[in-house]
């Protein structure tokens, strides 16, 4: 695929550019742009034009930032690097090439050591999921032994949402999920409408895996 390496904000050429072809795909110089704004500026002018890109430096700033915004965005190399440092806390492994030097295992493993509360609420969210959805089907029998119903604070970001809709990562996550004593679920993001208007069900129903049309019995899905 042909990148058009840019700097943010787009230049005015690279704007009109920009607005008659929306498929066009970039190459955003970080350095560059971070000389005219910072990482959190950075990813949101990419969220809120809608641009299709790529990075060439990743940095931990960005990956936190990317982590925790709660606007959505599209690069699919910070997917891929937020799955691994999900997967590496949990097994010690990740699912998919860095891509880039700037996020082997060595960057991962600093990454979760600076930010252990974000990754490791993230990790107990996603335990939490299935086991709230197997909760939500008629005929759940309740378990003397019932998860704890906290809010998840600032750690919930889009991103996480976007990679509940990945099901090879959901399928690889999935594969060891914790005692039912030891979760905790999440009940206000499946229930109230916090999500750009819509819940947690919403964007969890666009994975094949959970089949989540069929399971939900009280018209939260349509």
């Amino acid at each position: 695929m042909d990148l058009k390496k840019v700097t943010l904000p787009l230049s005015p050429e690279d704007m009109v550019e920009f607005f008659k072809d929306k498929d066009q795909y970039y190459m955003v110089d970080v350095a560059e742009t971070l000389t005219k704004m910072n990482e959190r500026g950075m990813l949101s002018y990419i969220s809120n034009l809608g641009m299709k890109c790529a990075l060439n430096y990743v940095s931990p700033i960005i990956m936190e930032e990317y982590m925790r915004m709660k606007n959505f965005i599209e690069i699919p190399m910070l997917t891929a690097i937020h799955a691994n440092i999900l997967c590496f806390l949990k097994f010690h492994e990740v699912p998919y090439p860095p891509g880039l030097d700037d996020f082997g295992e060595e960057a991962i493993m600093s990454f979760i050591e600076n930010n252990q509360e974000l990754v490791i609420e993230q990790c107990v969210f996603l335990d939490s999921f299935l086991l709230y959805i197997e909760s939500r089907k008629e005929g759940y029998e309740i378990d003397e032994k019932q998860p704890t119903d906290r809010d998840l604070h600032d750690e919930l970001g889009f991103s996480l949402l976007k990679l509940m809709t990945y099901e090879d990562f959901m399928i690889v996550f999935s594969k060891r999920i914790p005692p039912i004593h030891e979760q905790t679920y999440y009940t206000k993001y499946f229930d109230e409408y916090m999500f750009k208007g819509k819940n947690l069900f919403h964007y969890a129903a666009a994975s094949p895996l959970f089949g989540l049309v069929k399971v939900i019995e009280d018209g939260k899905v349509k």
